[in-house]
């Protein structure tokens, strides 16, 4: 309905109450409607020291911090826009090396994923992958099969049996690079 007419008809009624929670809520919930953030909060405050845990009020509040999150953001975009034009030499020179900044920053997290995605790439092992989900399939087909109070004991051996499985394999793996990379560099000292 009419935001104006709610507001005044709480605050008429407050007027006869002034403790009245649900005429607080009425009028706090009008004036945020209406924009009047101070009027608002102060109903909010009136009502929550009567009722600390009220829901509705806590709900109407949560509104208010959102709102009035809300207008600082708008009213900085259009103070920026409004003045956009007026910044003194040095203000503007600051702001274009601040975007200048910004734009390198950008160019340098561009740069990053590739090779964070090559990094994964070489430190990601389809073997070990294959093993986690062979032991997954494994624990739930186990898991079904035997009766609750073998369950403890699987789960036991598999969190502590996949992990060993998984570090011998890597190991395996590091030791088989380590022995390809000594090759490598003694195959090239015998050619120099």
């Amino acid at each position: 309905g009419d935001a104006v007419a709610a507001r005044e008809s709480a605050l008429a009624a407050l007027e006869f109450k002034p403790e009245h929670v649900k005429s607080l809520y009425r009028a706090a919930k009008a004036h945020l409607i209406l924009d009047e953030f101070d009027e608002c909060e102060n109903m909010l405050k009136k009502g929550l020291s009567l009722e600390s845990d009220n829901a509705a009020l806590q709900q109407v509040e949560a509104e208010l911090r959102h709102k009035r999150r809300q207008y600082e953001a708008r009213s900085k975009k259009v103070a920026g826009k409004v003045f956009q034009g007026l910044d003194y030499p040095d203000v503007a020179a600051q702001k274009a090396k601040e975007q200048a900044e910004e734009e390198a920053k950008l160019a340098e997290e561009e740069r990053w994923w590739p090779w964070a995605k090559k990094a994964f790439l070489e430190w990601f092992q389809w073997q070990v992958a294959a093993i986690m989900v062979a032991g997954v399939v494994l624990l739930a087909l186990l898991l079904a099969a035997l009766p609750k109070k073998h369950w403890p004991i699987v789960l036991i051996a598999f969190v502590t049996g996949v992990p060993v499985v998984v570090g011998l394999f890597a190991g395996a793996r590091a030791e088989d690079e380590k022995e390809a990379a000594k090759a490598a560099k003694d195959k090239k000292k015998k050619t120099s």
